[in-house]
Formats: structure tokens, C-alpha cells, sequence
């Protein structure tokens, strides 16, 4: 790596985005050598008047764009300072269909129908919105400035911390809404390898067997776990600014919230198929799944009464249930659930120190 930094290519960005992908292989370290590299490609900046071919202004910009997810999503998944600052060193112009080669004729000659072309580009449109939004969560509410003892969240209270996060809440609910169709209910066709997931209507996993050559009703799994990841990572930072001088109501409002997030995002992997356990994951996909267990953990750690805590304690139970019956045919989901024992040391420990505060 130390060589190509000095001589960086386009195509040494490319095999390092890629690596990053393996959620074994990520690390932090490496993605901060891939920025740097591409500021020394100039990835960063708009290439829109530069004289260079047309797929090459394409290229950089999804290369540059895949790199602001991977530097957001590392930063959340890794709890590390975002590398890459908005309002000061990115310069790119967002993303369009006309950065893009492919065409939905492309599909029709592939033998092995296994990626759904304009799908795939509305996903990767779909989740560089969300990353947008997502580093607006973390610029607001994971700094080392903001989360510190006597710092910014603490100063401005319970209250003030609500206020911020209603506008993000509202880009939130606004970029749900406008999910375009393909996205929100999508049919999944024979030997279509699916990067979609939940529904309420989804058959579970042990009676695929079956069924493998049926159309099947689908939302985006992948897209629908960052989009809830996003949302919980925000009402996580709600939770643990309540403070003691919180105003009651408040206090049962943000509870609430976070109680009616938590049963949203549970059924996301109660409901994979076997058409998106095939699909492609990225990398943090393991810890947005671990981060539905840990954010139950929390509401559990700050439950009011012993009867709110064995309530998440018997949540954390079926969450780790609903992992490990699915983390033999998931890696993804395998990864998770090790991630997600470890966090809480174990369902025992758990159960064992609600039963105390019984």
C-alpha cells in the first residue's frame, strides 16, 4: 500500500473499496489510507470541467461517493471521528443515472440473472441519501465535543437535544416517503438474487425450501437496515441524554420513540429470505444487526421499573434467538450475533441481573 500511495491509481482505490467490503477486512486504518489516496487522485474535488472522458467523470463520482459511505458507515460502526468533513474538504456533485454504464438492457443478457440493474442503481443513489443524513447524526451527536462530560449535548439538556433531532427525524421520514416504488414493494423474479429484504408477508427462511422458484413480495433489506440503523443510532443519543431534570412528558415520549423503533427493526431479520442471504452485504451490515441488539441492551440498562426491564431483557432473548437460528446460512448474521454476545456478555448475565432488580 505504502507504494501505491506514492504512485496512486484509480484502480488501487477501486481494489481497497472493495476489500473494505469484507466485514473480516475492514478496519479503520485502511480506509483512512484510501481517502488519502483519493485526495491524491482528486476524488474529492468536482471533476465536472476537468477534460477527461465522460465515464471517467462518472467513475470518479461513484468512486468518490462509495468512499463518503464507507468513511460514514466506518465512523459509526468503528465509534472513530468521520474522516471526511461536508462543509470543508468534499467538493463532489451528487450522483446521477448518467454516472452510471449500465442499462436495464444490460440485464436481459446476463445467463445468470443474478443482479437487477436498475435496482442496483437506485440503492446506491438510496444510500448515498442516507449516508448524507447520517453524517448529519454523527456531526451533531457523536463528537467528541458533543458526547463529552460537560460538553455540548450536556449543556444544552434534554430538551435541546430533542430540538436537534427533529430535523433529522424529518429528513428521516421525508427520504422513507419518497422511496421510489421499486424500492418499497418489489417483486422478486426467478433466479433474481435479491439485494432486498423485509416484509411482513415474507415466508421465514425454513419453508424456502419449497418455494425457491416463486415470485415473492419484497422491501430493499440492505437499504431498510441502514435506513433503521440511522434511526436508531439517533434516538440511542436521546436516550442516554435524558437527564434527571428532563421534563416527564418528554422523558415518556422519547422512551416511547425508542420502544416503537426497536419493534420495527426486529423484524428486519425475522423476515430474510433466502434470496437476500445471498445478496451482497456490505461490510457493516453484521453491526447494524448487532446494533438493533445493543441499542435493546440500552433501553434495558435505563429501564424505569422492573417490569420495563424484563421486558427488554425478554427482547434481547429473541433477538439473539432470531440470530442464531439464521447464523448458520448468513456470515453477515454469524458476525452479528458474535458481535452482539459479546457486547452483552452473554443472555445469562442479562437475564440474571433483571431477575435481581425483580
Amino acid at each position: 500500500m505504502s507504494d501505491d500511495m506514492k504512485r496512486p491509481k484509480i484502480s488501487t482505490l477501486q481494489a481497497g473499496l472493495l476489500i473494505q467490503q469484507r466485514f473480516r477486512n475492514n478496519t479503520w486504518t485502511f480506509t483512512a489510507q484510501l481517502i488519502a489516496l483519493a485526495q491524491g487522485l482528486g476524488i474529492h474535488v468536482d471533476c465536472s470541467d476537468w477534460v477527461i472522458p465522460d465515464w471517467e467523470k462518472g467513475l470518479r463520482r461513484r468512486l468518490a461517493w462509495a468512499l463518503f459511505m464507507l468513511d460514514k458507515w466506518g465512523a459509526l460502526v468503528h465509534g472513530r471521528p468521520s474522516h471526511i468533513r461536508l462543509d470543508e474538504d468534499w467538493d463532489v456533485r451528487p450522483c446521477c443515472v448518467e454516472d452510471f454504464p449500465e442499462n436495464a438492457a444490460d440485464e436481459e443478457h446476463d445467463p445468470e440473472g443474478s443482479a437487477e440493474v436498475v435496482v442496483g442503481r437506485e440503492l446506491f443513489l438510496r444510500q448515498i441519501e442516507l449516508s448524507l443524513i447520517l453524517s448529519d447524526v454523527l456531526s451533531t451527536f457523536y463528537t467528541a465535543k458533543a458526547t463529552r462530560r460537560g460538553g455540548t449535548l450536556d449543556q444544552i439538556g434534554t430538551v435541546g437535544v430533542a430540538e436537534l433531532a427533529k430535523p433529522i427525524v424529518m429528513m428521516l421520514r421525508e427520504w422513507y416517503a419518497k422511496l421510489p416504488e421499486a424500492l418499497q414493494l418489489q417483486e422478486t423474479r426467478l433466479k433474481k438474487l435479491s439485494a432486498n429484504g423485509d416484509h411482513p408477508s415474507a415466508l421465514p427462511i425454513s419453508s424456502l425450501s419449497n418455494t425457491w422458484n416463486l415470485e415473492t413480495l419484497t422491501r430493499p433489506g440492505s437499504l431498510h437496515l441502514a435506513y433503521i440503523s440511522i434511526d436508531l443510532a439517533l434516538h440511542r443519543s436521546l436516550v442516554r441524554n435524558i437527564s434527571s431534570s428532563a421534563p416527564p412528558k418528554l422523558r415518556v415520549a422519547i422512551r416511547a420513540g425508542a420502544r416503537a423503533r426497536l419493534a420495527a427493526a426486529s423484524g428486519i431479520i425475522a423476515n430474510l429470505q433466502m434470496e437476500h442471504i445471498q445478496s451482497f452485504w456490505g461490510f457493516a451490515a453484521s453491526a447494524q444487526l448487532a446494533g438493533i441488539g445493543s441499542f435493546t441492551g440500552l433501553l434495558w440498562a435505563t429501564s424505569d421499573d422492573d417490569a420495563e426491564a424484563m421486558y427488554y431483557a425478554d427482547r434481547v432473548e429473541e433477538y439473539l434467538w432470531s440470530l442464531r437460528v439464521r447464523a448458520q446460512a448468513a456470515p453477515f448474521v454469524r458476525e452479528a450475533l458474535r458481535m452482539l454476545e459479546s457486547d452483552v456478555s452473554g443472555l445469562d448475565a442479562v437475564r440474571a441481573a433483571a431477575e435481581v432488580k425483580m
